[in-house]
Protein backbone atom coordinates (compact mmCIF):
# COMPACT_ATOMS: atom_id res chain seq x y z
CA UNK A 1 0.00 0.00 0.00
CA UNK A 2 1.11 3.55 -1.25
CA UNK A 3 1.66 5.96 1.91
CA UNK A 4 -1.20 8.46 2.03
CA UNK A 5 0.85 11.57 0.89
CA UNK A 6 1.64 10.16 -2.45
CA UNK A 7 -0.03 11.07 -5.98
CA UNK A 8 -0.49 8.88 -8.60
CA UNK A 9 -0.03 10.29 -12.37
CA UNK A 10 -2.67 8.86 -13.97
CA UNK A 11 -3.86 8.93 -17.59
CA UNK A 12 -7.60 7.41 -17.93
CA UNK A 13 -8.90 10.02 -14.98
CA UNK A 14 -10.97 13.12 -16.05
CA UNK A 15 -10.21 14.49 -12.27
CA UNK A 16 -7.72 14.85 -9.80
CA UNK A 17 -8.54 12.62 -6.59
CA UNK A 18 -7.30 13.14 -3.14
CA UNK A 19 -8.30 10.27 -0.37
CA UNK A 20 -7.33 13.02 2.29
CA UNK A 21 -10.38 15.17 3.54
CA UNK A 22 -8.12 17.50 5.52
CA UNK A 23 -5.42 18.68 2.94
CA UNK A 24 -7.97 20.49 0.92
CA UNK A 25 -8.50 24.29 1.23
CA UNK A 26 -11.54 25.89 -0.02
CA UNK A 27 -13.53 22.53 0.59
CA UNK A 28 -16.70 22.34 -0.80
CA UNK A 29 -19.14 19.55 -0.22
CA UNK A 30 -21.43 18.23 -2.53
CA UNK A 31 -25.52 18.09 -1.94
CA UNK A 32 -25.46 14.89 -3.23
CA UNK A 33 -22.38 12.81 -3.55
CA UNK A 34 -21.03 12.64 -7.13
CA UNK A 35 -20.47 9.03 -8.33
CA UNK A 36 -16.77 8.50 -10.09
CA UNK A 37 -16.40 5.47 -12.38
CA UNK A 38 -13.23 3.17 -11.74
CA UNK A 39 -11.36 1.84 -14.27
CA UNK A 40 -12.49 -2.05 -13.05
CA UNK A 41 -15.88 -0.37 -14.06
CA UNK A 42 -17.47 -0.59 -9.94
CA UNK A 43 -18.15 3.20 -8.94
CA UNK A 44 -17.12 5.62 -6.06
CA UNK A 45 -18.59 8.51 -4.29
CA UNK A 46 -17.06 11.49 -4.14
CA UNK A 47 -18.35 13.58 -1.31
CA UNK A 48 -16.51 17.42 -2.04
CA UNK A 49 -13.60 18.64 -4.27
CA UNK A 50 -10.74 21.29 -3.53
CA UNK A 51 -7.16 22.61 -3.62
CA UNK A 52 -4.45 20.53 -2.64
CA UNK A 53 -1.42 22.83 -1.58
CA UNK A 54 1.59 20.72 -2.31
CA UNK A 55 5.36 20.75 -3.37
CA UNK A 56 6.25 19.49 -6.48
CA UNK A 57 10.29 18.51 -7.19
CA UNK A 58 11.41 20.92 -10.02
CA UNK A 59 14.69 20.93 -11.35
CA UNK A 60 15.83 19.79 -7.96
CA UNK A 61 14.07 22.08 -6.31
CA UNK A 62 10.93 21.51 -4.01
CA UNK A 63 8.42 24.11 -5.21
CA UNK A 64 4.63 25.33 -3.88
CA UNK A 65 2.06 24.08 -6.45
CA UNK A 66 -1.77 24.11 -6.05
CA UNK A 67 -3.82 21.14 -7.86
CA UNK A 68 -7.34 22.65 -8.30
CA UNK A 69 -10.54 21.40 -8.02
CA UNK A 70 -9.53 17.85 -6.58
CA UNK A 71 -12.50 15.71 -5.87
CA UNK A 72 -12.58 13.91 -2.45
CA UNK A 73 -13.08 10.60 -2.13
CA UNK A 74 -12.50 8.71 1.12
CA UNK A 75 -9.69 6.60 1.39
CA UNK A 76 -8.44 6.82 -2.47
CA UNK A 77 -5.40 7.55 -3.51
CA UNK A 78 -3.68 10.51 -4.32
CA UNK A 79 -4.10 10.98 -7.80
CA UNK A 80 -2.92 13.55 -10.59
CA UNK A 81 -5.02 13.72 -13.53
CA UNK A 82 -3.14 13.71 -16.93
CA UNK A 83 -6.24 14.50 -19.15
CA UNK A 84 -6.70 17.98 -16.56
CA UNK A 85 -3.22 18.54 -17.33
CA UNK A 86 -3.76 17.79 -20.71
CA UNK A 87 -6.25 20.23 -20.91
CA UNK A 88 -4.47 23.00 -19.27
CA UNK A 89 -1.71 22.80 -22.37
CA UNK A 90 0.66 20.42 -20.42
CA UNK A 91 2.72 18.24 -22.50
CA UNK A 92 3.54 14.75 -20.30
CA UNK A 93 6.78 13.17 -21.68
CA UNK A 94 7.12 9.50 -20.59
CA UNK A 95 10.63 8.02 -20.96
CA UNK A 96 13.26 5.78 -19.18
CA UNK A 97 10.51 5.01 -16.35
CA UNK A 98 10.32 8.60 -15.64
CA UNK A 99 7.23 11.05 -16.15
CA UNK A 100 7.79 14.95 -16.74
CA UNK A 101 4.83 17.35 -17.34
CA UNK A 102 6.14 20.79 -19.03
CA UNK A 103 3.84 23.51 -19.28
CA UNK A 104 4.76 26.22 -22.09
CA UNK A 105 7.44 24.13 -22.90
CA UNK A 106 9.16 24.70 -19.31
CA UNK A 107 10.20 21.52 -17.72
CA UNK A 108 7.77 21.23 -14.67
CA UNK A 109 6.57 18.15 -12.02
CA UNK A 110 8.18 14.67 -12.50
CA UNK A 111 7.27 11.71 -11.57
CA UNK A 112 9.16 7.51 -11.96
CA UNK A 113 7.03 4.23 -12.35
CA UNK A 114 6.71 2.15 -9.20
CA UNK A 115 4.64 -0.38 -8.57
CA UNK A 116 2.93 -0.33 -11.60
CA UNK A 117 1.92 3.73 -11.75
CA UNK A 118 4.37 7.16 -12.19
CA UNK A 119 4.62 8.41 -8.79
CA UNK A 120 5.18 11.72 -8.86
CA UNK A 121 7.60 13.58 -6.46
CA UNK A 122 5.05 15.41 -4.63
CA UNK A 123 5.46 16.02 -0.94
CA UNK A 124 2.77 17.78 1.72
CA UNK A 125 4.33 21.58 2.03
CA UNK A 126 6.70 21.90 4.93
CA UNK A 127 4.14 24.15 7.49
CA UNK A 128 1.47 21.36 6.75
CA UNK A 129 3.68 18.76 8.18
CA UNK A 130 4.94 20.39 10.92
CA UNK A 131 1.05 21.17 11.73
CA UNK A 132 -0.52 18.02 11.29
CA UNK A 133 1.55 15.01 12.20
CA UNK A 134 2.26 13.85 15.86
CA UNK A 135 3.00 10.45 15.79
CA UNK A 136 6.41 10.12 13.64
CA UNK A 137 6.93 6.50 13.18
CA UNK A 138 3.51 7.01 11.62
CA UNK A 139 4.83 9.87 9.55
CA UNK A 140 7.98 7.68 8.35
CA UNK A 141 5.82 4.55 7.88
CA UNK A 142 3.67 6.82 5.48
CA UNK A 143 5.97 8.44 4.15
CA UNK A 144 7.69 5.66 2.63
CA UNK A 145 5.28 3.63 1.45
CA UNK A 146 3.44 1.57 4.50
CA UNK A 147 6.89 -0.32 4.89
CA UNK A 148 7.39 -2.35 7.79
CA UNK A 149 8.20 -0.41 10.85
CA UNK A 150 10.88 -3.04 11.89
CA UNK A 151 13.00 -2.03 8.39
CA UNK A 152 12.66 1.88 9.19
CA UNK A 153 14.13 1.37 13.13
CA UNK A 154 16.72 -0.98 11.34
CA UNK A 155 17.55 1.46 8.92
CA UNK A 156 17.88 4.11 11.37
CA UNK A 157 19.49 2.10 14.14
CA UNK A 158 22.27 1.04 11.69
CA UNK A 159 22.53 4.52 10.31
CA UNK A 160 21.63 3.76 6.49
CA UNK A 161 19.85 6.82 6.26
CA UNK A 162 20.48 10.47 7.81
CA UNK A 163 17.30 12.71 8.80
CA UNK A 164 14.82 10.49 9.82
CA UNK A 165 13.37 11.01 13.51
CA UNK A 166 11.52 8.40 14.90
CA UNK A 167 10.39 10.21 18.22
CA UNK A 168 9.26 7.83 20.17
CA UNK A 169 10.01 4.87 18.05
CA UNK A 170 7.69 2.77 20.70
CA UNK A 171 4.15 4.55 19.70
CA UNK A 172 1.42 2.50 18.76
CA UNK A 173 -1.01 3.82 15.61
CA UNK A 174 -3.50 1.85 12.96
CA UNK A 175 -2.15 2.02 9.45
CA UNK A 176 -4.83 3.82 7.30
Amino acid sequence: ERPSHIRVSGSADARHVTGRKRWLIKYQEFEEPVLVCRTDKNYVAALGKGSVEIEALVKNQWLSVTIENALYIPGAVNLLSEGVMDKKGCTIVRKDRKVTYYYNEREGPQGQWLDGAYVMQFRPRREFMLRTHVNKCKTWHERLAHINMGYIKNSVNKEAVRGVDLGDNNSEFHCE
